[in-house]
């Protein structure tokens, strides 16, 4: 194959009308003129992907960003509404456990004794020792100090 003939079949790929093109020279040059269009083109389109795929990339970024900070927002009002709640509800005051003795006098115990008590080897409540006479009778006569008598 020759040379014509190489740029005419050539030309024929492209597209190019080669009865207009009289020489070699005239060939080459429509030739590269459409391969030079072709891959500016390409180029172009490859660019056109690069920052189509830059700008998706970004809006998944924002996506999840927005994502996160929706959970973040709902974990925080849940917490939120906790901390809310236990404001509002009021505080349970625990029932005074009371003793009266013999004498009239009222007797608790200290906020700082602890709930339950070893006696006789057996753990007791506060409210049992309270409700068990003989024990509460020995922890006031034998003046414990996890007693206090109760101010009026």
């Amino acid at each position: 194959m020759t040379k014509t003939e190489t740029l005419i079949e050539r030309c024929k790929e492209l597209g190019i009308d080669t009865e207009s093109l009289t020489n070699n020279e005239q060939r080459q040059a429509a030739i590269d003129t459409v391969e030079a269009e072709l891959k500016g083109a390409s180029d172009d389109k490859a660019e056109a992907d690069k920052v189509a795929a830059e700008e998706k990339a970004a809006a998944d970024k924002v996506e999840a960003d927005k994502v996160a900070a929706e959970e973040k927002a709902a974990a925080d009002k849940v917490e939120a509404d906790k901390v809310a709640a236990s404001k509002k509800a009021p505080a349970k005051k625990a029932k005074e456990l009371v003793y009266k003795d013999d004498r009239g006098v009222k007797w608790v115990f200290k906020k700082n004794a602890p709930k339950s008590l070893r006696i006789d080897g057996h753990p007791m409540s506060q409210e049992e020792i309270i409700n068990t006479e003989e024990v509460i009778s020995e922890l006031v006569l034998g003046n414990n100090s996890f007693l206090t008598q109760k101010q009026n």
